[in-house]
């Protein structure tokens, strides 16, 4: 049936990859899988989930202060290592050359060894699922407690 498709399994596994914070698995399949029409769909949060995988990687990588930025686009399926300075700019992380490495991205600063200025999430961020599919009817899937006005 429909249900068993692969347009609505990638779409399937795209939304659970983004309310699920899985951002790795949401720009493989977006890459891979995605219709155009789901990859522009999608696009409303790239920026919010590249934005999150940022935090994310910070925290997980806790020893690393620079990553190069060909692994940053690979990881987060920007165009290109332009592409991935200017995304890092607009967020006031600096890009360093090393040698051997070509452009890096800095998320700690050097000098205290804490977070730069990856934004924190707040409630206002998280994936919200307002309108479903014709049929569906009386469903909201969020990825953190839902306040009060997400609930009515």
């Amino acid at each position: 049936g429909i249900a068993d498709s692969q347009p609505v399994a990638a779409a399937l596994c795209l939304l659970t990859a983004a309310c699920c914070g899985y951002y790795r698995r949401f720009f493989r399949v977006l890459q891979r899988r995605a219709t155009l029409l789901q990859a522009c769909l999608a696009s409303n949060i790239m920026s919010q989930i590249r934005r999150r995988a940022l935090a994310v990687m910070d925290k997980v990588y806790l020893k690393q202060e620079k990553y190069c930025a060909a692994d940053v686009v690979d990881v987060l399926a920007l165009n290109d290592v332009d592409h991935c300075v200017q995304f890092c700019s607009t967020y006031g992380l600096p890009v360093v050359q090393v040698d051997g490495k070509g452009p890096c991205i800095v998320l700690k600063d050097p000098a205290t060894k804490k977070d730069r200025c990856v934004p924190k999430l707040a409630t206002a961020d998280s994936v919200v699922v307002r309108k479903w599919p014709e049929g569906v009817t009386n469903l909201t899937l969020v990825t953190r407690s839902p306040s009060s006005a997400e609930t009515s």
